[in-house]
């Protein structure tokens, strides 16, 4: 995942730790952009190799190329390069920021302070995973104790369950709305939280990113408080989109 962040970055890795030198070289090139399957971005992949001795070549917006005499070597080649871009990631921090990131959240956190919006103000509330189920969904906390709720997407009835959880109502109306929809997860990783906090809207700087999630990613306010009214906004940002 590091190595794609850096990927976005476009450029060379010039300073590596001895420890994962020794295993993927002493820098990491990267190689000019070209669309997936194209010869510009066979092109660069080549010319990046021809100037490095690495056994890793980051492929700018499209994350890295690891090699090795076999599948075991190549693993080792990823499994370092992610050490040595989450490294990178660091050094650039501490450039900076003068401080030193004990790991990737305080980066995430530093991002999420450079950012003026009211999205900082927004309401917390608990996050859940749900899973289409013919006319109902079936919808339980993240970190809860594992017990399902069912509910109706039609009429937003509770079917099984004791416990409605805050978040059911933007479950249902995605599910009502988006037939091509079935799962729907919550996630909260500390990058992901900074930039829910900037309420900005989030480009693709990888190309995987753009056919995956969409053209874009939309920021939005959901309010446990006013459930209808933000459950429509969350759909509204969602169009044509597989994340928001």
């Amino acid at each position: 995942m590091q190595a794609s962040v850096i990927s976005a970055l476009g450029m060379d890795i010039n300073e590596v730790e001895p420890a994962s030198a020794e295993i993927v070289g002493d820098n990491v090139p990267i190689a000019a952009y070209g669309l997936p399957g194209t010869g510009k971005l066979r092109k660069g992949v080549v010319e990046a190799i021809k100037r490095s001795d690495s056994k890793a070549v980051i492929m700018a917006h499209h994350g890295a190329l690891c090699m090795g005499k076999d599948y075991d070597e190549a693993f080792k080649v990823a499994a370092e390069l992610e050490k040595i871009c989450e490294t990178t990631v660091k050094n650039r921090y501490r450039l900076i920021t003068g401080k030193v990131a004990e790991t990737l959240g305080d980066v995430a956190e530093y991002i999420g302070t450079l950012f003026d919006s009211s999205a900082k103000e927004a309401p917390v509330f608990e996050p859940c995973n749900s899973e289409r189920d013919g006319s109902v969904f079936n919808i339980s906390a993240v970190d809860g104790d594992g017990s399902i709720v069912r509910i109706d997407i039609k009429t937003g009835e509770l079917v099984a369950g004791n416990d409605y959880p805050a978040s059911a109502e933007m479950h249902r109306a995605i599910y009502k709305k988006r037939k091509d929809v079935n799962f729907i997860m919550h996630t909260k990783t500390p990058a992901e939280v900074a930039m829910s906090k900037s309420g900005k809207t989030m480009k693709p700087l990888l190309d995987d990113f753009a056919q995956l999630v969409g053209a874009t990613v939309r920021s939005v306010t959901f309010n446990p408080n006013s459930t209808k009214k933000t459950a429509k906004k969350v759909v509204k940002a969602l169009k044509g989109r597989n994340g928001v």
